[in-house]
């Protein structure tokens, strides 16, 4: 019997998702609690696939790929992740966002919600 998705990982993952939609918060942390809410999603997926996310530069290309490819993300979506992970890992300026902090939320929202679907199908 698959476990249900209820990890840890993914309740971090919630709690950064409900700041990413606190309209009081700058833009900029809510991109980041956006982008921090789908790596944590990232990371359960890697480790739920057998990947050693230990001792892993945060954040990893190869952590985020094991969900784009877990969840069989459309090109759009992979587009719109892969353009967060650059942002935060450059930690550019706000100026230079790939998307909205609202994009970001909805974005996090439906892969949060997909990867727990896809752990409680494990």
């Amino acid at each position: 019997m698959g476990q249900t998705g209820d990890s840890w990982r993914m309740d971090v993952s919630r709690e950064y998702l409900g700041d990413a939609r606190r309209g009081k918060l700058s833009p900029a942390t809510r991109l980041k609690c956006a982008w921090e809410a789908i790596y944590f999603c990232c990371c359960e997926v890697a480790e739920r696939r057998g990947g050693s996310i230990d001792g892993l530069d945060h954040p990893a290309a190869d952590v985020v790929e094991h969900l784009l490819q877990a969840l069989s993300v459309s090109p759009d979506e992979r587009r719109q992740v892969e353009a967060l992970f650059r942002w935060t890992s450059d930690m550019q300026t706000l100026s230079l966002a790939p998307c909205s902090p609202a994009e970001a939320c909805d974005l996090a929202e439906a892969l949060h919600l997909r990867t727990a679907a896809f752990l409680s199908a494990e």
